[in-house]
């Protein structure tokens, strides 16, 4: 039994499987993904512009400095919803399901749940890499998916973390070389300035979603119905959005003479 339950451990993180997810998927949505993307660029910058423009006409004062630091804290809130939103956004990808920019956006009931949850996760990794860096580590591979659980099984943050620690359990050496593949081949894009930069971030981006996907089913108290239940979701929520679609388009009506 116990070497049973090893062997699936060590089974329980494929490679190969998660980067080829995570090829193929940007294969067939790079274009939506790339506009979603360019949105997402256009709206993070929105308090940094307006930051700007206000700083060149404004006195330093009380006022001023209230006003950066409402915009600086907006700008925070903006980009945790941007980083849970392209989570929604890379799940929706992998159950091939058609993505938009809204698919972002309508995460913003998640972002104080994720704020918190990423608060603590970074507080635990800073803790883990003063104790000699390794427990960091450790930490931060464990800790990683906490997002995923957030925003497809809508938990909160403590009980995300420790969804996330149970997914990991076993293969956090297997998690560390995936990470270390990760960088290289986001570096070799890199190298090829955007034209290799953007596919590379995406198929990385993907692969982390194919890996959260995997380690789930292949954990027994959270395999199984949640995952099911949350595809149905997803799926009646395409279909809803089809059908107001449909509502809102011109009629054509056909008169029997």
């Amino acid at each position: 039994m116990t070497d049973e339950v090893a062997i699936a451990k060590a089974d329980k993180l494929n490679i190969d499987e998660a980067l080829a997810s995570g090829w193929d998927s940007m294969k067939a949505s790079f274009w939506p993904l790339l506009g979603i993307m360019a949105v997402n660029g256009l709206f993070a910058m929105v308090p940094s512009v307006i930051g700007f423009f206000l700083g060149t006409s404004v006195q330093m004062s009380l006022e001023s400095i209230l006003i950066s630091l409402a915009l600086a804290f907006g700008g925070l809130l903006l980009a945790v919803l941007i980083e849970a939103g392209m989570i929604n956004v890379q799940l929706r990808i992998l159950d091939q399901q058609k993505v938009k920019s809204d698919d972002v956006y309508r995460c913003y009931p998640f972002v104080w749940k994720y704020l918190g949850a990423a608060i603590l996760y970074r507080f635990a990794c800073g803790l883990g890499y003063l104790c000699f860096i390794v427990p960091g580590i450790i930490v931060q591979l464990s800790f990683q998916y906490f997002g995923y659980f957030i925003i497809e099984r809508k938990m909160g943050p403590i009980q995300a973390l420790k969804a996330s620690w149970a997914i990991t359990d076993g293969c956090r050496f297997s998690l560390l070389l995936f990470g270390i593949i990760q960088y290289f081949i986001n570096w070799l894009g890199m190298l090829c300035f955007l034209i290799g930069a953007i596919p590379a971030g995406m198929v990385t981006m993907l692969a982390q979603a194919s890996a959260y996907r995997q380690l789930v089913s292949r954990t027994p108290e959270l395999a199984g119905a949640a995952h099911a239940s949350s595809y149905a979701e997803g799926q009646a929520a395409e279909q809803a959005r089809i059908l107001a679609e449909a509502e809102g388009a011109p009629k054509l009506v056909v008169e029997e003479g």
